[in-house]
């Protein structure tokens, strides 16, 4: 999910066990997904950009940081938007992740 679709994305990720993996692109870490995020068992994948003024640097770090584990992370220089290298890579983690071929 990108944006307000991340937040829905790690809301998912904590409530729902059928979701298996979840990439959360320029998500805001807030109270309610913070809250979820905490409870994800998913394998996430995190990407944002450097240059984001949409959402705050701070947010980005706190969802990413609520995350269990060691999620996937990736930094882009960019504001808040999609690029096709962020699309790859985000389309290479899930197929990795759910064991499809690339």
């Amino acid at each position: 999910g990108f944006s307000l679709g991340g937040q829905l994305a790690a809301i998912l990720a904590g409530d729902d066990p059928r979701v298996r993996s979840a990439g959360i692109v320029g998500g805001r870490g807030n109270g309610v997904t913070l809250y979820w995020i905490r409870r994800a068992h998913a394998q996430l994948f995190f990407q944002a950009g450097t240059e984001d003024r949409v959402v705050p640097h701070r947010q980005l770090l706190a969802l990413m940081d609520a995350a269990p584990g060691h999620p996937c992370t990736k930094w882009y220089a960019i504001g808040h938007e999609l690029t096709k290298p962020l699309d790859a890579d985000q389309a290479a983690f899930q197929a990795r992740a759910l064991g499809l071929p690339s």
